[in-house]
Parts: C-alpha cells; sequence; structure tokens
C-alpha cells in the first residue's frame, strides 16, 4: 500500500515548557529560538538600510562636500567642524543600535506572523488539492449554442437537452427528474433519456473527464398541442400540465450529485421557453 504524504504545519520558534523537556533539550530550544530572533533582527536592519542607504550615503555625501568645500575656503574651520563630524558618527551608531534594538523587540512578533502566514497558505493549499480531487459532476445547460442543446426536428419539433459532464471518471450516472407534474399527477424519480439512446431502456453511463454526455429534458410538439418531458419511465405519462411547469433534476454518480432547476413555459405562439438554473438556496 502506498505511503500517503501530508504537509505538516510550520513547527513554532517559541520556547516550549522547559520542565519538560531534559536540560541539554531545554538549552537547545533556548539557543534555536533566540538564535531565529537575532537573525530575524538582523534582516530587519538589513532590509531597513537596504532600503535607504541610497538616501544615507547621499546624505553624508553633501555633508562632506560641505565640510571639504569649508576647509578649502576657510582652514581653520575644518578643526570647529571636528567635533560636529564626531556628533554625527555617534548619533548614526545610536541610530543604528536604536535600530537593532527595535528590531529584536519586533523579531518574535514577525517570527509567529510568518509562522501563521506559513500555516494558513499550507492548509489554503491542503483543502485546494482536497476540493480539486473530489468527484463532481455538473449539468450544464447553454441553448445559445445550438445543437445538441436544442435540436429541432421536422414539423418543428424541438428536444432540449443538458449536457452533463465529471471531473473524474465515473460510473453508473443517471439523471432523475422529480415533482413533475404530468396530468395533474406529481412524478419523482424519473429516469431522463440519454441522447441517441434508441432503446429508451438506458439509465445508467459512464463519464470520463473529457467524454461527457446528453440527457433529454423536455419536447416541444406544437403539432400536437404538447410538451412531453423526456423520460423511459414505463407506464408513465409524458405530457406537462398545462401551464408555466417547473421541476428538479438530479444527476447522480459515486458519492457526487448535481442538481438543477427546471422551468418551461409555453408562449402563446407555442414556442417553448426552457430555463435551467442553480438550486434556490
Amino acid at each position: 500500500m502506498a505511503k500517503k504524504f501530508v504537509k505538516s504545519p510550520a513547527k513554532s520558534l517559541e520556547p516550549i515548557s522547559f520542565s519538560q523537556l531534559p536540560s541539554i533539550q531545554r538549552l537547545k530550544s533556548f539557543a534555536d529560538y533566540y538564535k531565529a530572533v537575532l537573525e530575524r533582527t538582523v534582516k530587519e536592519t538589513i532590509g531597513f538600510f537596504e532600503l535607504t542607504w541610497r538616501s544615507v550615503i547621499a546624505t553624508i555625501f553633501l555633508y562632506l562636500l560641505v565640510v571639504v568645500f569649508t576647509a578649502w575656503l576657510w582652514p581653520q574651520g575644518l578643526e570647529q567642524a571636528m567635533p560636529s563630524i564626531a556628533i554625527w558618527i555617534v548619533a548614526a551608531g545610536v541610530f543604528a543600535i536604536s535600530l537593532l534594538a527595535v528590531n529584536f523587540v519586533r523579531a518574535p512578533y514577525l517570527i509567529d506572523r510568518d509562522r501563521a502566514e506559513k500555516e494558513k497558505r499550507l492548509t489554503d493549499e491542503n483543502n485546494e488539492l482536497i476540493e480539486r480531487r473530489k468527484p463532481k459532476l455538473k449539468i450544464i445547460f447553454e441553448p445559445e449554442k445550438g445543437h445538441p442543446y436544442v435540436q429541432t426536428y421536422a414539423r418543428s419539433m424541438t428536444i432540449y437537452r443538458v449536457k452533463i459532464e465529471s471531473t473524474i471518471p465515473l460510473k453508473n450516472v443517471l439523471l432523475r427528474a422529480n415533482n413533475v407534474d404530468i396530468d395533474g399527477t406529481r412524478h419523482s424519480k424519473l429516469h431522463m433519456h440519454v441522447m441517441n439512446d434508441d432503446t429508451h431502456t438506458l439509465k445508467r453511463v459512464e463519464l470520463y473527464p473529457d467524454t461527457p454526455d446528453y440527457w433529454d429534458i423536455v419536447t416541444n410538439n406544437p403539432t400536437f398541442d404538447e410538451v412531453r418531458v423526456e423520460h423511459i419511465e414505463k407506464g408513465v405519462a409524458k405530457g406537462l400540465s398545462p401551464g408555466k411547469q417547473t421541476f428538479e433534476i438530479v444527476a447522480s454518480g459515486g458519492e457526487t450529485s448535481d442538481t438543477k432547476i427546471v422551468t418551461v413555459e409555453r408562449n402563446e405562439d407555442k414556442s417553448l421557453v426552457v430555463h435551467i438554473q442553480e438550486e434556490a438556496d
């Protein structure tokens, strides 16, 4: 049996309860934690200077240029400027030490923040992977594309179909209609007709990711003034009751399914309006 490897969450760098560890492990944990803190402190400090070094160098260059120019014009002024130069050097050192201290205080927070972000990213990636691997069925109705969603035969008889596709290979995929009003009687679990099944007995098909299949839903027959539900159940009529009708179709296979709501309404000119949309919440 193949082993399953699961990404483990990022380990916290916070010192754990020392009383639960041997003395050597306690010392190592302490050292590892503050090593990480110091590394983060240096990283943040260097990062600050990487962002500002051009400004700092430009300021120092201008200051030195002023000092040199002053010394050239007034040599005695250079001796007077030396204390201010020392002050600048001391101020720069104090600033660098202060920046290191601030980053040393911030480092544990930044480490915890990065750890939390990494844990969230790993969790999101894991959830996305699980979601992608879930089998999914989808009912699709795109009448604007014409055939095979909408197909007109002789005598203006028009049939409306849906496509069912799966993200993984699935056996025993079927499509059933529920709460269909036929001649005043409600019917459910009506197996729908698979396109091109001349036997009218095929209930289940096998789907592959790149090979969807089509099911007939309703047929409009103006010649006989009839709208039929294209199921294959024996002993059950097919003529929809007059007026606007709404029913449910459910595609299922394995542990996955998809549900859509079908609305059928006939116009005065006997043309048919078919809407197939998401299941209402």
